[in-house]
């Protein structure tokens, strides 16, 4: 899978959004983006077609949050205890100029303990972005 060609569709996922400028910023190089990604493909078992679908879903499949968990706590959106890194989304806040009813959003998520926590981050995503 050429992970590369899959980075516009990842924008479905607010972290994930956030990565990517993350990555447009010069903070993660492309080999992390890859490696993480690949690495989150394969743990998660999403395929291709999930990833390019995300933009088209209403809502993620198991394994389309999976892949989203495993990314943003490998890059470290998510602290270990499960919490949003608000002072991270923060950082990221300045660049893109999220609305503040969107961080709000996020803010309130709660813990992202298992995959299907994402759909909470989903859901802001959809109500403010």
């Amino acid at each position: 899978m050429n992970i590369k060609s899959l980075y516009p569709v990842l924008s479905y996922f607010f972290f994930l959004f956030l990565i990517i400028g993350c990555n447009a910023a010069g903070d993660f190089s492309e080999k992390v983006m890859r490696d993480n990604m690949e690495q989150c493909v394969h743990s998660s078992g999403v395929s291709a077609e999930d990833i390019k679908n995300l933009e088209k879903l209403t809502t993620p499949n198991h394994n389309q949050n999976c892949f989203a968990k495993c990314l943003v706590e490998k890059l470290g959106f998510i602290t270990p205890s499960g919490d949003i890194d608000m002072d991270k989304v923060k950082k990221e806040d300045e660049l893109h100029e999220l609305s503040p009813e969107l961080m709000k959003c996020l803010g309130e998520v709660g813990k992202i303990q298992g995959c299907d926590d994402m759909l909470k981050v989903f859901e802001c995503k959809q109500k403010y972005m």
